[in-house]
């Protein structure tokens, strides 16, 4: 009887067991913690370096090109022939005016020759006023003829020497637009001339800080395929209109000279927003999550439950120290930082041994 009771007992647990529900157990995913505020107020912008002395080189006629001197990476020193116009048209339309300025000048002196006497006569009352007055007309239209003669002459002159460019500045050619033998119009661009050591840094700023900022505010500019450490750099100019990314354009002028960094080179600039209360930090990107549409979002670690809840973040560019962003997350906040592609709302979660990557707050 007592086996029997037993195996009754048994067979009802069993049973039962099915009804007992299962736990999963906490996962166990890296953290970030957002850095205070204060602690440093900075932000890094992405951006690319450029000549503070550029200058795009172009012809003021039209023509065809028989001599192009200049190759990428050449030394030119001002006054060099950069390109040469084919000049024939032109040589003949200066001839044809040199021509006509002579036919020109041959009928103003005999106008003047004709009215000078016509007013000797009138003056010795030999001939009437209404002469007088005609060869007066005569003389002023011939000098009229002759003057824009003289002009068009001058204007052929300049045209057929716009027909050799020059350097207009010692610098390097950063780029060769034509061919030899091109026919180009006028204010094609042919070249590009740039002085290497003045350096310009262009960034773009978004509405949200373009007010943050002021000239000769300071920046520092690093490169990290040229140079070992950031450059000391100023905030030279602020645009007031936005670009197609909705950012203002802001340069830099570079104050330090690295021979190694040339222009087109990407790099990072660095503004230190200390004055400012908008703040905004760099995470690691592994952190972000993208979600339907364009809304990126990370999982926030709540310690009062040991699990994550989802907080939708306004995200900015990557840079080197990691994605920026720029709304959503507070001073103090634990953020999964490995791991947050496999959780989901209101999962349990166990904290591992947090990243060790310098990100800092913005």
């Amino acid at each position: 009887m007592r086996i029997v009771s037993a195996l009754l007992l048994l067979l009802c647990v069993s049973c039962g067991g099915d009804d007992i529900p299962k736990v999963k157990p906490p996962r166990p995913v890296h953290t970030y913690t957002i850095p205070e505020l204060g602690i440093v107020r900075e932000r890094v912008f992405s951006g690319s370096a450029r000549s503070a002395n550029e200058a795009p080189l172009s012809f003021r006629v039209d023509g065809e090109v028989t001599e192009l001197n200049v190759k990428v990476g050449q030394f030119v020193a001002a006054g060099d022939i950069i390109a040469q116009l084919d000049t024939a048209d032109y040589e003949l339309e200066r001839r044809r005016l040199e021509a006509s300025l002579e036919q020109a000048l041959a009928g103003l002196k005999r106008a003047w020759a004709d009215y000078d006497r016509t007013r000797s006569l009138y003056e010795a009352q030999n001939v009437s006023k209404s002469v007088l007055d005609r060869d007066q007309a005569l003389y002023k239209s011939a000098k009229a003829q002759h003057d824009v003669t003289a002009v068009a002459l001058e204007i052929a002159q300049k045209q057929l020497d716009y027909c050799t460019l020059n350097a207009p500045m010692d610098g390097y050619i950063s780029e060769v637009s034509i061919e030899a033998y091109q026919t180009i119009k006028s204010g094609q661009a042919i070249a590009k001339l740039t002085q290497g050591k003045d350096l310009e840094f262009e960034i773009g700023i978004p509405e949200s800080l373009i007010g943050q900022i002021h000239v000769d505010g300071d920046a520092t500019v690093s490169f990290q395929s040229a140079s070992e450490r950031p450059l000391r750099a100023v905030i030279s100019e602020i645009s007031v209109t936005t670009t197609k990314s909705s950012t203002y354009p802001v340069v830099l002028r570079v104050l330090e000279y690295d021979e190694r960094i040339r222009s087109g080179m990407i790099g990072e600039a660095t503004i230190n927003f200390a004055d400012s209360d908008s703040i905004s930090t760099t995470v690691p990107p592994s952190a972000v999550v993208g979600a339907s549409g364009k809304q990126q979002f990370v999982w926030v670690y709540q310690p009062a439950t040991g699990s994550v809840s989802r907080r939708n973040v306004q995200v900015g560019s990557l840079v080197s120290k990691g994605i920026v962003v720029n709304a959503g997350l507070k001073p103090g906040e634990v953020i999964v930082s490995r791991g947050a592609h496999h959780l989901e709302e209101g999962s349990k979660v166990r904290l591992l041994e947090k990243t060790k990557v310098s990100y800092e707050s913005r």
